[in-house]
């Protein structure tokens, strides 16, 4: 019996549960029919035109995305816009899309957990606790021996592949208990230190929020938030793959290679 993509949004509410994301966020099937026959799943971080074409040249019908196709309430379908292209395109291609944003965030073992696991750290837990002890925003948790503020800047820029970070207040000299919340997170500054934490990684830290971290004396990292959030997505296929694999599904699941961080650093010529 081949595997349908309702049966697919079954599996993945399993691993990223739709209930645990925010009331304001969009999350499950964007696209397709739940009968449509899946012959092949890619992860990405967004749903673009360079996602899109590779789902079709590796063929994958499906595109399981951690931010939402379709996010605020479409007003118009114009194709003579890029956003109204690609909708077209999907439609015309019978390629369903599923998002996981949020649900997968605040899901055990889910975005800000991956990225701490990458980074070494253990005994980690919610940063801000959800419905039971293993989900919930963010994440906390220890190197098992401290490692200096600058083992762990060049441990960070090898796994989130930048050259560089912004940083507010100062780079500890030790750093043993860190927070994180990958993507968006500046928010959850201050509960961040108030677990202890060393320092807080995150992204798109707002300006007042680097300034308290300054006077506080407390190191706050904005690591990018493609860069804190893509690294998940090799993570997402790995359970998906896992999953259909139990039911004795043999079914190609795979990252996307054809993504970049829409932000790219310039230096000076």
């Amino acid at each position: 019996m081949s595997l349908t993509a309702g049966k697919l949004l079954e599996i993945i509410d399993k691993i990223t549960p739709f209930r645990l994301a925010e009331s304001w966020d969009n999350v499950g099937m964007m696209t397709g029919s739940s009968t449509c026959e899946v012959r092949g799943v890619l992860t990405a971080l967004d749903v673009s035109p360079p996602v899109l074409k590779e789902a079709v040249e590796r063929g994958c019908n499906v595109i399981l995305s951690h931010h939402p196709l379709i996010f605020h309430p479409l007003k118009q379908l114009l194709t003579d816009s890029a956003e109204g292209r690609m909708l077209q395109e999907i439609l015309r291609g019978d390629i369903v899309v599923i998002s996981s944003h949020t649900s997968f965030d605040n899901a055990a073992d889910g975005v800000s957990d991956w990225l701490g696991e990458c980074l070494g750290l253990v005994h980690r837990q919610p940063l801000l606790p959800g419905e039971s002890a293993d989900t919930g925003t963010g994440t906390v948790g220890n190197f098992a021996s401290p490692i200096t503020g600058h083992a762990f800047l060049s441990r960070l820029l090898e796994v989130i592949n930048l050259p560089g970070v912004l940083v507010a207040g100062e780079l500890p000299e030790q750093v043993q208990r860190v927070a994180i919340c990958g993507g968006s997170g500046s928010g959850f500054a201050r509960e961040a230190k108030d677990t202890g934490a060393d320092l807080y990684l995150s992204a798109e830290i707002k300006h007042d929020t680097a300034l308290w971290a300054a006077a506080n004396r407390f190191c706050i990292i904005d690591g990018g938030h493609y860069p804190t959030e893509k690294p998940a997505m090799k993570l997402l296929a790995k359970h998906v793959s896992e999953a259909l694999a139990s039911l004795g599904e043999n079914l190609q699941v795979v990252e996307s290679a054809a993504e970049q961080n829409p932000l790219q650093y310039m230096e000076k010529l």
